[in-house]
């Protein structure tokens, strides 16, 4: 007699595998560079204790290690694990240097972004298993796989294959897309989900700042680019146009705000998460120059951002107050020859930033 054929399953392989393309590669060298200033501002410091300077090097380089990895992370439970790694290694960072009030505004961090790690670890672990039950349903051998390029780009032609798999992708698919989207909006930030940001900024010390602008906003976009956009066309086409409207009206607001705070870092914090909000929008308008002109914005202002907080200009030392001192040190001499090279970085960012800022308002507005 004849046995029965039952769906035969590959081995499960989970790998470390990571890739650099287009939306992450400007990140990715942001990091590193501003990781390497920090480390060696840090280690060149006088005033702090051996143990002291030896744990924040360990911390920043755990953070860089993590953010990396997120940034180019192509397996579905390597990024899981990596952006868990990364929330504690932020969070041991803040809580460990600047102002006196650091660890509530770390412990701020940490609810918040805790929860956007869940999010986005249910979500991208769910959409393996969903291809990989859609896959047993249209085919007689099913790989259960992790890799997330293959993941994405399977699931929209499974998700019509037969009317069970259609049934079960309609039922899942927008809780995915929630889980997901809800994830990189936290990291983004966009209010009502922001407070956390302004007061790790004010809190905070510059160099950590300077790492959580340069790796941790953009890990939301990539990470919304690489799975939003093409795992979830369809809704992310029709939910478009309310995402752009609460993205320029939080930037808006948000710039508003700023007006009225006096503490300088705190504000500088307020301003470019409205940068982040206006580009993050910029990715649901569905056109290429859109997502380039996106990247562009945000990779040129947390650059420049993380320059200014890294070569402390004479307004912000004027700001600082004296129990700080210890955060003085500078990390580019005054000398011409380096300020020149840091009057090219900022340019270079700051035409970044034009140029990307153009690109979306030419897709907003369709002028141009």
């Amino acid at each position: 007699p004849s046995e029965k054929s039952t769906p035969a399953v590959a081995p499960i392989e989970i790998r470390m595998a990571v890739a650099i393309d287009g939306f992450g590669l400007p990140f990715v060298a942001l990091v590193v560079a501003v990781a390497f200033a920090v480390i060696r501002d840090w280690s060149e410091r006088s005033d702090d204790s051996y143990n002291a300077s030896h744990q924040q090097l360990a911390d920043a380089l755990l953070v860089q290690s993590t953010l990396l990895a997120v940034l180019t992370a192509t397996d579905a439970v390597w990024l899981s694990v990596c952006v868990l790694m990364a929330t504690g290694a932020m969070f041991s960072l803040l809580s460990r240097s600047g102002q006196s009030e650091r660890r509530i505004a770390a412990a701020k961090f940490l609810r918040s972004q805790l929860i956007s790690a869940m999010m986005l670890v249910l979500g991208v672990l769910g959409l393996a298993v969903s291809c990989w039950w859609m896959s047993i349903r249209r085919e007689t051998t099913a790989a259960f796989t992790f890799d997330l390029p293959t993941i994405v780009d399977r699931l929209p032609r499974l998700g019509m294959a037969t009317q069970a798999v259609h049934d079960h992708w309609e039922l899942v698919g927008p809780w995915l897309f929630l889980l997901i989207a809800g994830g990189c909006v936290l990291r983004v930030p966009l209010p009502p989900f922001h407070p956390w940001f302004p007061a790790v900024a004010q809190q905070t010390e510059r160099g950590t700042l300077a790492l959580l602008l340069v790796g941790w906003m953009p890990t939301g976009m990539v990470l919304g680019l690489r799975l939003l956009a093409t795992a979830f066309a369809p809704e992310s086409l029709q939910l478009g146009d309310r995402v752009i409207v609460w993205c320029a009206l939080s930037a808006c607001g948000m710039s508003c705000s700023s007006i009225a705070i006096k503490d300088p870092q705190r504000r500088f914090g307020v301003l470019l998460s409205a940068v982040g909000a206006m580009a993050f929008g910029g990715i649901w308008v569905g056109s290429t120059s859109a997502v380039h002109g996106s990247l562009l914005l945000l990779a040129g202002a947390s650059g420049v951002g993380a320059l200014t907080l890294l070569t402390k200009p004479d307004w912000w030392t004027r700001s600082m107050a004296s129990d700080r001192d210890g955060w003085e040190t500078h990390l580019l001499s005054d000398d011409g020859d380096h300020e020149a090279q840091r009057l090219g970085l900022k340019l270079l960012g700051l035409l970044a930033t034009t140029v990307g800022s153009w690109c979306l308002l030419r897709n907003y507005f369709s002028i141009g």
